[in-house]
């Protein structure tokens, strides 16, 4: 086509030039434009003056083929025309449609001009429709991406008109309901409370998938902030007790059922949830009223008439508790659990018939139960029938060999028949099932002492004090075994150990004094018996002690020593006199005659004493009072020379303190 169109140019004689001829033509025009400003409007001087520049510019842009200058660009928003420069900026959101309808440059022909809407449109969206949602999408993938209208001419920018894109709640929220990842729609949901905090419904519908991720100390805050907003908020207020009870803050918990029974005083299940709080923090008494209250509300619900049998329970309150476990059993004749606690109850209450017949129709549900055989055989023990009792731990063991409580109970009713050497095999049984069971320890080695078997029990106890090295009870065990065998030094190390590990059996320090006396360690068997009368205070060894301290002149744990005695008995005069004496030894008459007077009185008869009041009495030149206490002496034993000589001495002695005092 190109070449014919230049073979009929060269026939004719003639070469055309179209851009010239309109070049020309738009020449002529401007000039005769200006011609025509100047006389009829040559009074607007300055408007005229920039008319004239403006329509020169298109003029040469549109002749001369120049870049053209980007004007502006009219664009349709949601139905409404803008006019938007390259000074002005453009918001969208997802409501949001624009369509550009034209760009205005300063050239007379627009040809080269095209449009980009970035990150919302294609590479022409000149008069192309543009929507808001797709900008917002992409927003969201890429939030460091530009997003602006670009105008170019001859695909080389000429103007850049920004967009900024509006991220509200609902783009976050479509987003969220848009995937199945959890973590992801959580994600999205905080943005959107981020962006509108009063949303109630976002607030919940991420508190919910708090929950459903196991993140509820999250979910409660929620919720927290929800009914803060609306106390009444009755779905918000269960799904909050519901957290609460699941993270153990039952005080929280019964706040909030408080709550929820203002809005509902009906709401039985609100009690009873209460009522399993308060028992919880072992209210039992407040988890009873409100089990009552729900009970009242609901007079059918076996749950809680066995919550509430439970409660009775455990305050032994076990008649009481009977009568429930038997409501809900009539409700519930087939649930297992109902029977087996009732079974229990009557065990507790010594309604051993009951129990057994109770526990015999648990057997019918559950005949491979070791467990329902060993209580029958704790319900035969109850009512004396020990071949019976033997028969069901048997039967029980056969069914779980390794039952240690089984094993001892057996055990002890072997005892019963003195079955003494069966008795020992299932203790032994139980330790080697638990071999720090005290119990079993105590009873094999009663046992084993019987049989005067030392051997064996140092054997048992040093494995066990081996294994459980503050094991008092083995040490104590070690001791008496060692002991027995004459064996002291061993006896007393382990007796040792024994108060080290803090045995109860203050017993063992008098046994560790006699052992100590024994090998000659005379102090350590006084401290021994020190310990042991403050515990236990006796006679015999208080006398030991007294005697002791006197000898080694430790007046004052002999004073403390005497007054023990004096405590035990009040009207014996020779704790008096030895607790005189004591004073006597220290230098504190006083006390001492005040104790010989008290020992005088409780036995006049007593010339040895009298002596001794009379010397304190001469010590502290009462000769009249010494005179007495002498010749009282004198008569109560006429052998006595010392009372005898002392006589005149103190007639002498009385004359003189007279003459001294004339």
């Amino acid at each position: 086509m190109r070449e014919n169109k230049e073979y009929r140019e060269r026939e004719s004689g003639h070469r055309h030039h179209p851009r010239s001829t309109l070049v020309i033509a738009i020449m002529l025009a401007f000039l005769a434009g200006v011609l025509v400003d100047y006389f009829i409007l040559i009074e607007h001087h300055d408007a005229i003056v920039q008319k004239v520049m403006k329509t020169w510019q298109v003029t040469k842009t549109t002749v001369t083929g120049d870049v053209p200058q980007f004007v502006n660009l009219v664009l349709e928003k949601n139905g409404e025309e803008f006019t938007l420069t390259k000074d002005d900026s453009l918001s969208m959101s997802y409501r949001d449609v624009i369509v550009v309808k034209r760009v205005e440059t300063d050239s007379l022909i627009n040809r080269g001009i095209s449009v980009d809407v970035t990150g919302a449109g294609d590479k022409n969206d000149l008069g192309v429709i543009i929507e808001g949602l797709n900008a917002v999408e992409s927003y969201i993938e890429d939030e460091s991406r530009e997003f602006a209208i670009v105008v170019s001419y001859d695909e080389e920018p000429i103007a850049s008109i920004p967009i900024n894109v509006e991220i509200t709640p609902q783009d976050w929220l479509r987003r969220a309901r848009q995937t199945d990842d959890v973590k992801l729609q959580i994600a999205y949901l905080e943005k959107a409370l981020s962006d509108a905090s009063n949303d109630t419904n976002v607030r919940r519908m991420l508190a919910r998938l708090y929950v459903k991720t196991d993140r509820l100390k999250d979910a409660a805050r929620e919720y927290e902030k929800i009914i803060e907003s609306d106390p009444d908020d009755m779905n918000s207020l269960v799904a909050l007790s519901d957290i609460y009870m699941k993270t153990a803050q039952y005080e929280n918990a019964i706040a909030v059922y408080r709550a929820i029974v203002r809005l509902n005083d009906k709401d039985d299940g609100a009690y009873a949830n209460a009522g399993y709080a308060y028992e919880k923090l072992g209210n039992l008494s407040r988890a009873a009223a409100n089990y009552r209250i729900s009970l009242k509300l609901n007079p059918g619900n076996a749950d809680v008439q066995y919550r509430i049998a439970e409660i009775y329970e455990k305050q032994g309150k076990t008649g009481s508790a009977i009568q429930e476990y038997e409501e809900v059993l009539k409700d519930r004749p087939d649930d297992i659990a109902v029977m087996e606690f009732l079974a229990h109850a009557y065990l507790d209450a010594k309604q051993y018939d009951k129990a057994i017949s109770m526990y015999k129709k648990m057997l019918k549900k559950k005949p491979e139960s070791a467990a329902l055989y060993a209580n029958i055989g704790l319900a035969y023990s109850g009512k004396g029938m020990i071949s019976e009792e033997i028969s069901s731990y048997r039967t029980a063991l056969k069914l779980n060999p390794k039952d240690a409580v089984v094993h001892f109970n057996l055990a002890v009713a072997l005892e019963k028949t003195k079955k003494y050497n069966d008795a020992i095999k299932e203790y032994e049984t139980v330790l080697t099932l638990k071999p720090n069971d005290a119990d079993a320890l105590t009873h094999l080695s009663n046992l084993y002492m019987q049989n005067k078997n030392y051997a064996k029990i140092i054997d048992i106890n040093r494995k066990i004090l081996k294994k459980s090295p503050t094991n008092a009870q083995a040490a104590v065990n070690l001791g008496y075994a060692y002991e027995q065998m004459q064996k002291y030094g061993e006896a007393v190390s382990y007796y040792e150990t024994a108060l080290k590990n803090g045995t109860k059996d203050q017993d063992i320090h008098y046994t560790l004094a006699v052992l100590y006396e024994k090998l000659g360690k005379k102090e350590k068997a006084m401290a021994e018996y020190a310990a042991y009368v403050r515990v236990k205070p006796t006679v015999d060894v208080l006398t030991v002690l007294s005697d002791y301290y006197m000898n080694k002149k430790q007046y004052d744990n002999a004073i403390g020593a005497y007054q023990q005695l004096v405590r035990l008995d009040s009207t014996n005069s020779d704790y008096y006199a030895g607790l005189g004496n004591a004073y006597s030894r220290k230098g504190a008459s006083d006390e001492a005659i005040e104790n010989y007077s008290q020992s005088l009185h409780y036995d006049n008869e007593n010339a040895v004493v009298y002596m001794l009041l009379a010397e304190e009495y001469e010590q502290k030149e009462m000769y009249q009072e010494a005179r007495h206490a002498y010749e009282t002496a004198y008569q109560l034993n006429p052998e006595s020379r010392k009372a005898e000589r002392k006589i005149p001495e103190m007639k002498i002695k009385m004359l003189q303190q007279k003459h001294t005092e004339g």
